[in-house]
């Protein structure tokens, strides 16, 4: 795997990380916003039911109540007493017992407790409207084995409700009513439930959600431009080291005048096909006349152009795999595997016609290049090196030649 699809795949793991996380705090903390939700809606129906005792054991320390008898107060069928009724000062007056007057009381006030329902249940009911549903019949057995609470959200319809019921201990005063029953004090009688609904609480849940939702948004949106700026950043680095590197490792093999491959890959070069196994391998030596006076009679910068228009000729006839280096400063090198000695003679004269069609088309500095070769096979004693040297010496006793002719 390249640097860069390194730093690609770790930043994109960061990247699902990062996303991760705001997810998981999305859903944990939402978690817990249902959950303080849900327990503030409990905490709301335990207020409505603690009320409900409380007007419970008021009216039962009470001695007896009595009110006019009028639409909606009627005799309670389920009271035991004889003075269920009574006439005072011509008035017919009805006595209420506790779960009466309370009865009453939610008949009122249901209409202003936001569809707060409480009811008194019991396995034992003296009135059948206060038998138990089923699942206030598993809490109230749930009582009777040490529990004194029971809540659950149940939905109805469109709507979720929350019911809780307490357990409701006998006390002394609810004797009056209850004594026949059989139940003592602290017996549990039953319990008092609470319904009401969930509506009001998913609505404020919902909008501390959206609010969650957008904060982590912007949370997470940030975290992912900065991990994006971050990622970009590293790669364009990576690439420009990459760039430099690639650079610096082709200016190792490479002449940086020339293009052409230096001394150093020459070398490495020889010493790869000294340990191949090759027929023949033959080595070309050129040497550019005459650099030295064009440098100080004309300038580097022409000497300079004189050493790439000689690197281009003696390429122009080379085979594709053959290897050309620049070896010194006016010296260059051929590497040819698997050729013999008449076609390397054929390609030094073709390097040679090459330079001629250049002087022909009469540049203002003439080109001449002095040659060595030698072709070594398959079975000679010499190694690479000496080839070279056989090859370098030759070049010069070229450059000799030419001296002596001009003389």
């Amino acid at each position: 795997m390249s640097q860069i699809n390194f730093v690609r795949f770790i930043f994109a793991a960061g990247f699902l990380f990062w996303t991760f996380v705001i997810i998981a705090a999305f859903l944990i903390s939402g978690h817990y916003m249902y959950k303080n939700k849900l327990e503030l809606a409990r905490s709301v129906a335990g207020i409505a039911i603690q009320k409900d005792v409380q007007y419970r054991h008021l009216f039962a320390s009470l001695d007896r109540v009595y009110v006019p008898r009028q639409p909606g107060i009627e005799p309670n069928p389920f009271l035991d007493s004889a003075q269920k009724k009574i006439i005072a000062n011509g008035r017919e007056l009805v006595q209420l017992n506790p779960a009466y007057m309370v009865r009453l009381l939610h008949e009122r006030e249901g209409k202003d407790r936001d569809g707060v329902r409480g009811s008194l249940v019991s396995l034992d009911p003296l009135n059948p409207k206060n038998s138990p549903d089923k699942w206030q019949k598993k809490a109230l057995r749930a009582f009777d084995a040490g529990e004194d609470s029971a809540f659950t959200v149940q939905k109805v319809g469109d709507t979720r409700y929350l019911r809780l019921i307490k357990a409701l201990p006998v006390k002394k005063e609810c004797l009056n009513c209850h004594a026949r029953q059989g139940y003592k004090v602290g017996d549990i009688r039953g319990g008092i439930s609470v319904t009401m609904p969930m509506s009001p609480y998913d609505k404020a849940l919902q909008k501390d959600r959206l609010i969650l939702f957008l904060s982590l948004g912007l949370v997470w949106m940030t975290g992912a431009t900065g991990l994006v700026i971050l990622g970009h950043q590293l790669i364009r680095r990576v690439r420009e080291r990459d760039v430099f590197a690639a650079d610096l490792q082709y200016l190792s093999f490479h002449d940086s005048l020339t293009g052409l491959y230096n001394r150093f890959a020459f070398d490495h070069e020889m010493e790869r096909l000294q340990k191949g196994r090759h027929e023949s391998i033959a080595v070309i030596v050129c040497d550019v006349d005459g650099l030295k006076k064009v440098n100080d009679e004309l300038g580097h910068a022409r000497g300079d152009r004189l050493i790439k228009d000689a690197a281009e000729n003696i390429a122009a006839p080379l085979r594709k795999g053959d290897m050309l280096a620049r070896i010194g400063g006016d010296e260059f090198a051929i590497l040819l595997p698997e050729i013999g000695e008449e076609q390397c003679r054929d390609l030094v004269a073709r390097i040679r016609a090459a330079i001629e069609r250049f002087n022909s088309e009469d540049p203002d500095v003439h080109l001449s290049i002095s040659l060595g070769y030698y072709v070594w096979v398959q079975g000679e004693e010499k190694d690479l090196n000496a080839v070279f040297k056989e090859a370098d010496d030759r070049m010069f006793r070229d450059k000799a030649a030419k001296r002596s002719s001009r003389i």
